[in-house]
């Protein structure tokens, strides 16, 4: 039984890196919860200890079949799979958290950028650069993580916070540094290369993303965005009354607004934040004048957070002219964390309208 196993593993071993990476990515999808689930802190801790025992013994060297008990010396051949499958996880949860958080294309700028790292791997001329891209892949992942927790520990989402969080990164790697160091078989040239130059080199990465305001906001997201004619809060709720037909279901609600005198349009939002948040962000109106957006007005909201469905703001805007529009929902610092395009066109109609809900 072992024999063929062996067996197995010698001839398909080429795949398993992509397989068990991928199988991480699906693992987490179908398991992953709120951001704020303590089960997904304690599962990234667990997938961070594993990675990184790993990532140790591959910077120094070690022999597995030695520095292993007996009764799981078995394991040493698969410990790289391992290493995969702990980050693929990790790297699908923090991709999924980018996602929520903005534009599809910035979850795929990420997912592609440590996909190519993970092939990149996998080509003969990369392999001998040794454990180097591994520990690329676990800075990016773990700066990720940081980034995401910080503002949840502080209620806060700001340029303070993000520089805060980049603090903390790089001390807790240079802490990680200096205890590795005090190893005695370190050979500390190769630990400044392969672990702490990768780290501060994410960092500047991701600093230089957040100035170009490339980053996605985690922990927050946009839930759901729409443009109403009218909006009324009832015993906790809200009523949104919009006359958007059928056939146009893409829409969330008047995205094609005809306005007739004295009406107002109304900008609805729920956007989830974790629990123990409470901030302020902005909602953000910009008009398409000759080819260029304008901004038209700049209406701060606070935030708390917690609620499963997210957390419900408006605003409305009463002075406006035709043409295209668009609604920013942004961070103090002003980062997007979702936007809704829409056009207003003006009636002279004076028939009965009658009114769509949409109760949140």
């Amino acid at each position: 039984m072992n024999t063929a196993i062996k067996q197995f593993h010698e001839k398909y071993h080429s795949y398993y890196n992509i397989a068990f990476f991928l199988g991480g990515f699906l693992f987490d999808i179908l398991t992953l919860g709120r951001i704020d689930d303590p089960f997904n802190l304690i599962s990234f801790i667990a997938y961070f200890l594993i990675s990184g025992v790993i990532l140790l013994g591959h910077l120094q060297e070690w022999e597995w079949e030695l520095k292993l008990p007996k009764f799981l010396r078995f394991i040493a051949p698969y410990l790289d799979e391992a290493y995969h499958f702990c980050q693929g996880a990790l790297l699908s949860a923090f991709s999924i958290f980018y996602f929520k958080s903005a534009s599809g294309i910035s979850s795929f700028i990420f997912i592609l950028i440590i996909t190519t790292f993970l092939i990149l791997n996998e080509v003969d001329f990369f392999k001998r650069l040794g454990p180097l891209v591994k520990s690329i892949l676990f800075h990016l992942n773990f700066f990720s993580f940081i980034i995401a927790v910080i503002p949840q520990l502080i209620g806060k989402m700001n340029m303070l916070t993000f520089f805060l969080s980049v603090s903390v990164f790089c001390f807790l790697i240079y802490l990680n540094f200096k205890l590795i160091c005090k190893l005695k078989t370190s050979n500390i040239v190769k630990l400044k290369n392969l672990y702490l130059k990768p780290g501060l080199i994410t960092a500047c990465f991701f600093l230089f993303l957040y100035l170009l305001k490339v980053i996605p906001p985690i922990p927050l997201s946009l839930q759901y965005a729409g443009i109403y004619h009218n909006l009324e809060k009832i015993e906790g709720k809200y009523h949104l009354y919009h006359q958007n037909p059928w056939y146009r279901f893409w829409h969330r609600g008047d995205q094609r607004f005809s306005a007739r005198a004295g009406d107002k349009v109304y900008f609805f939002a729920s956007i989830f934040a974790p629990r123990g948040f409470e901030d302020k962000i902005y909602l953000r109106f910009e008009k398409e004048i000759r080819g260029k957006w304008k901004q038209s007005d700049k209406i701060p909201l606070r935030i708390t957070g917690g609620r499963e469905k997210g957390f419900r703001g408006f605003a409305y805007k009463e002075n406006y002219t035709e043409g295209k529009w668009r609604a920013y929902v942004e961070t103090q610092s002003g980062l997007e964390i979702g936007s809704i395009s829409f056009i207003i066109t003006n009636s002279n109609e004076e028939t009965l309208r009658v009114w769509k809900k949409h109760t949140f």
